[in-house]
């Protein structure tokens, strides 16, 4: 399995991960708040990065790779709603997570 890493000036090009030889990407969107941003990449701009993903990759790897916590500390959505914890994300799906407790 080829896992690129995310480089400082990706210049907001899709970091690609978790891609297969001969396997379709599929673009996601990663949010981390708050204090989550922290475990974003250096060099990203904001809360947000555009991803490459194989087709299939559950929610779980996109954590772990980013080594976001995906147990009881965290608020995990998907477009807006909380996932199942095993769901395989989409095309264009955004993946938003931040700690527990944080709010406005």
């Amino acid at each position: 399995m080829d896992r690129r890493k995310a480089q400082p000036g990706d210049c907001g090009h899709p970091v690609l991960l978790f891609i297969q030889p001969f396997q379709k990407p599929m673009k996601i969107t990663l949010k981390l708040l708050a204090t989550y941003r922290q475990y974003l990449p250096p060099g990203v701009q904001g809360d947000s990065l555009d991803l490459q993903v194989e087709e299939n990759v559950q929610i779980r790897e996109v954590l772990k790779k980013f080594s976001v916590p995906a147990d009881g500390t965290s608020v995990i959505l998907v477009n807006g709603r909380t996932p199942p914890a095993d769901e395989t994300l989409q095309e264009d799906d955004v993946l938003c997570v931040f700690p527990i407790g944080t709010g406005g």
